[in-house]
C-alpha cells in the first residue's frame, strides 16, 4: 500500500507539473491559475481534516490564489 500511495503522489506531481508548463505557454493565464489554486487548496484542506487539524474546517477551498511561480514551488 505504501508503494501505491508514493506512485500515486508522483504521478500527481509529474502531471501537475505538465499541466503548469501548459498554463504558462497561454495569453491569459488568469482563470487557469485560480483553479490549479483551488486544486492545491483543496488537497491542503483534505489533508488538514484527516489530520483532524483543528483549523480545518476554516480553511478556504479558493483561497489563496497563488502566482504561478508559487504553483510550480508547491
Amino acid at each position: 500500500m505504501q508503494d501505491y500511495l508514493i506512485d500515486s503522489f508522483l504521478f500527481n506531481d509529474s502531471a501537475n507539473r505538465k499541466m503548469l508548463k501548459k498554463i504558462n505557454n497561454l495569453p491569459d493565464k488568469k482563470e487557469c491559475i485560480r483553479f490549479f489554486s483551488h486544486i492545491i487548496n483543496s488537497q491542503n484542506k483534505w489533508m488538514a481534516r484527516i489530520l483532524r487539524h483543528k483549523n480545518a474546517p476554516g480553511m478556504s477551498w479558493w483561497d489563496p490564489v497563488y502566482r504561478l511561480d508559487e504553483l510550480e514551488a508547491k
